[in-house]
């Protein structure tokens, strides 16, 4: 028969043992969510270019729309269309917004959209100088959320 020295040791061992491992489990876990939250937005999502024309106001304007989707996520947009004051300030005049399913599969024919589609609903705005300014929050399942900021171009909206 074993002495009880002898069982001591093994359930020091075995305690230690299970230190370790779940040591080793949680420090894993971290690491792994370090990785992931190191991983740019640009690699799910990036918006080359948002062209809005001068255009009349009250009018519907075709703009240019240039992204790549390169994974699936959940995306939701935030689309400001902003005036510049007499100060040099920009201030938002409408919005819209939604929630988007993106998949590397999509694709925008001609990277060419219309201002009612893009900005999400109807947004007639006054003569003046304007942009956009478009932030996205991507997330999907298990991963830090990220965001993306966009300005459009400066363009003139003409009586």
């Amino acid at each position: 028969m074993k002495s009880w020295a002898w069982w001591k040791l093994r359930l020091f061992e075995t305690g230690i043992a299970l230190v370790l491992s779940t040591s080793l489990i949680a420090v894993s876990g971290v690491v792994a969510d370090r990785q992931k939250g190191a991983v740019p937005a640009a690699a799910w999502l990036r918006v080359n270019e948002v062209y809005v024309p001068d255009h009349p106001s009250g009018s519907n304007p075709a703009m240019i729309y240039d992204r790549v989707i390169s994974a699936e996520f959940e995306g939701f947009w935030i689309v400001e269309v902003q005036r510049q004051t007499y100060t040099g300030l920009w201030g938002t005049v409408c919005s819209g917004s939604g929630v988007t399913q993106y998949s590397p599969g999509q694709i925008i024919e001609n990277n060419t959209v219309s201002w009612d589609w893009f900005v999400g609903e109807s947004c007639p705005v006054p003569p003046g100088l304007y942009r956009l300014r478009i932030t996205y929050t991507l997330s999907k399942p298990g991963w830090p959320p990220k965001r993306v900021f966009v300005l459009s171009n400066e363009f003139k909206v003409e009586a």
